[in-house]
């Protein structure tokens, strides 16, 4: 309990951070074959569709099944899996595809709002 308290006031100076600066960041087809295995382990579909789409976008002949994607899925399931479950990153890899799913999720959020031209502040 003490680690999961840990955890959440860690990163709540970063959640607030990254709210506050916009997130200058571009994904590669294989980041994104990560994120996708990661929401899809964190059972966040939306995010997964999102992630999976902009993958085939990025690279058209990407297979989420075979090669150097497949194994990367597979790790981002696997760390996604863990967080959800005990809703605390287990490694340090696990640590740094959560940061990678948050950029990602930022940009998302702000293409939203920028579509929709609503301004936050």
């Amino acid at each position: 309990m003490k680690i999961l308290v840990l955890f959440v006031l860690f990163l709540t100076p970063m959640v607030s951070l990254a709210q506050e600066s916009p997130i200058n960041r571009t994904f590669t087809a294989l980041d994104l074959c990560e994120l996708t295995g990661y929401y899809r382990g964190a059972n966040n579909k939306w995010m997964m569709s999102l992630a999976h789409h902009q993958m085939k976008r990025a690279d058209d002949s990407m297979d989420i099944r075979s090669g150097q994607c497949a194994a990367l899925e597979k790790n981002g399931y696997d760390s996604g899996k863990r967080i959800e479950e005990r809703r605390v990153a287990a490694t340090g890899d696990d640590i740094a595809l959560t940061y990678k799913a948050g950029d990602f999720s930022s940009l998302i959020r702000r293409s939203i709002l920028d579509q929709a031209d609503i301004i936050v502040e």
